[in-house]
C-alpha cells in the first residue's frame, strides 16, 4: 500500500520522531481495548513497523514510566508495560474527545470572564477551577464559564469581571479564539491527506499490517489536532469550520481498517472487545 509508506515518511519528517507520543496513541487506541498491557518484545515488533530504533523506544518507555503513564512488570526475562491507574485517568477525557461522534453544540448560558494576572499558585488554582467546572480558557486571563461555575469558590474569591455572552453578541475576537485559523488550516490539511487515503482504501485491499499502520497514524494525527481544539460553548459553528467533515472522515477510515488491523496480533480479540471497538465514533 503506497500510502502506508508515505504516512511513515511524513510521520518522521513532520513529528520530529516524538516516539513517546506515538506510544501514547498505540496504548490508547490498540492496547487499552486489550486490557492495557503488552510485552516489550511485542511492542518492539509493532514500533519497528514505523522504522523506529529500539533505543528510541526504550527512552520513550522510560519517560512514560517515570511520568506514571505506564508501569513496568518483569516475568522472568520478559518485561511488560501496563497502563497505570493514573494513566487510565489521563486517557479518559482525551479518549472521549478523540472518538466522539459528530454532534451539535448545546445552547446554554455562559459568561466571558477576565481575571487579574497571578503568581504560580494562582495559576494552579485557575487550572484546577477550569478542570472541575468544565470552563474554557481562552488565554491565561480570559475564560468562558457556565452559570454553575459562577458559584465556584474561585469565582467568589477572585477579582473577576464577567459578562453574559450569546452567539449573536459574541465579539469576533472570542470566536477567533474558539475557532482558531491555525486549527482550521490543520483540519483542512488533515482532510486533504486522509481523503486520498480513504479513496485508496475503498479501491484496494490491504493486509493486516498496512491496516494497523494506517489505523495508528490516522488516530495519532487526529489526536494531535483534536485535543488542541477549544471547547465550543456556542450552539453553532462557522459554515467553513471543517471539524465535522474531518470527524466523519476519521470514523469512516477507522471502520474500514480497525477489524482487519486486529489480525496482526497473535491473540485475537474477544467478541466483546471487538464489539467495543466498533462502538467508537458512534
Amino acid at each position: 500500500m503506497y500510502t502506508t509508506a508515505k504516512l511513515i515518511e511524513e510521520f518522521h519528517s513532520n513529528n520530529k520522531i516524538r516516539v513517546w507520543s506515538l506510544v501514547i496513541t498505540i496504548f490508547g487506541d490498540c492496547i487499552s481495548p486489550r486490557g492495557g498491557k503488552i510485552a516489550m518484545a511485542e511492542l518492539q515488533n509493532l514500533i519497528c513497523l514505523f522504522k523506529i530504533e529500539p533505543g528510541a523506544l526504550r527512552t520513550a518507555m522510560s519517560r512514560l514510566a517515570k511520568e506514571k503513564w505506564l508501569t513496568r512488570e518483569k516475568a522472568g526475562r520478559n518485561s511488560f508495560y501496563k497502563i497505570s491507574k493514573k494513566g487510565f485517568k489521563l486517557f479518559a477525557e482525551p479518549t472521549q474527545r478523540i472518538y466522539a461522534k459528530n454532534r451539535s453544540p448545546e445552547e446554554k448560558q455562559f459568561f466571558l470572564c477576565t481575571k487579574e494576572p497571578g503568581d504560580s499558585n494562582e495559576q494552579k488554582r485557575f487550572e484546577d477551577f477550569l478542570l472541575r467546572t468544565n470552563s474554557i480558557a481562552l488565554n491565561k486571563q480570559v475564560f468562558l464559564a457556565n452559570s454553575l461555575a459562577c458559584s465556584d469558590s474561585f469565582m467568589k474569591t477572585g477579582n473577576i469581571l464577567l459578562a453574559e455572552i450569546f452567539d449573536q453578541n459574541a465579539p469576533s475576537w472570542v470566536r477567533k479564539l474558539i475557532f482558531p485559523d491555525k486549527i482550521k488550516t490543520s483540519l483542512l490539511d488533515f482532510f486533504k491527506k486522509f481523503h486520498a487515503i480513504n479513496v485508496e482504501l475503498i479501491e484496494s485491499e490491504v493486509n493486516s499490517q498496512e491496516a494497523l499502520i494506517a489505523r495508528i497514524l490516522l488516530i495519532h494525527e487526529w489526536r494531535r489536532i483534536v485535543l488542541r481544539i477549544p471547547s465550543n460553548p456556542f450552539k453553532s459553528e462557522p459554515n467553513d469550520w471543517p471539524l465535522s467533515d474531518c470527524r466523519s472522515l476519521v470514523a469512516a477510515i477507522y471502520k474500514m481498517v480497525v477489524i482487519k488491523s486486529e489480525e496482526w496480533w497473535k491473540v485475537p480479540l474477544s467478541k466483546e472487545q471487538e464489539k467495543n471497538l466498533l462502538k467508537r465514533f458512534k
